[in-house]
């Protein structure tokens, strides 16, 4: 089965990325910093904590 990109989303400045993707009825997301994936398969929870984690808070993203 195909992996489909659900939405992405990036900060202001452009630094941080967030890409949640589903595949067989699973959602997760991947998180990046620059070019770099630093996590992939996050559920919300973890990508919350990550993203608190480095001072950025949902309200911090733009949808791409």
């Amino acid at each position: 089965m195909v992996a489909v990109v659900l939405g992405s989303f990036r900060s202001r400045d452009g630094l941080w990325r967030v890409v949640v993707i589903k595949e067989r009825g699973m959602q997760w997301a991947q998180l990046y910093h620059g070019q770099h994936l630093l996590e992939d398969k996050l559920v919300i929870g973890t990508l919350d904590y990550y993203l608190h984690q480095h001072g950025i808070d949902w309200e911090d993203l733009v949808e791409e």
